[in-house]
């Protein structure tokens, strides 16, 4: 019973949202790059990129 409750609650038509087919689901916002350093072939490949500009870390975390 309060499972069924729970759901119907979350229901569009009862938290008086629009309905999906209506909504704007996203909004993208990408800015125009410049063109930057290059990597030689051999750090390219290690880095995974050959536009040096785009070789960012990955700390596992959000950014603080």
């Amino acid at each position: 019973m309060f499972y069924e409750d729970k759901m119907n609650n979350m229901r569009p038509e009862t938290m008086g949202a629009e309905p999906i087919e209506n909504a704007v689901l996203a909004m993208a916002y990408v800015p125009m790059q410049k063109f930057g350093a290059l990597y030689n072939n051999e750090d390219a490949l290690c880095a995974g990129t050959l536009f040096a500009d785009l070789d960012k870390p990955f700390c596992g975390k959000g950014v603080k």
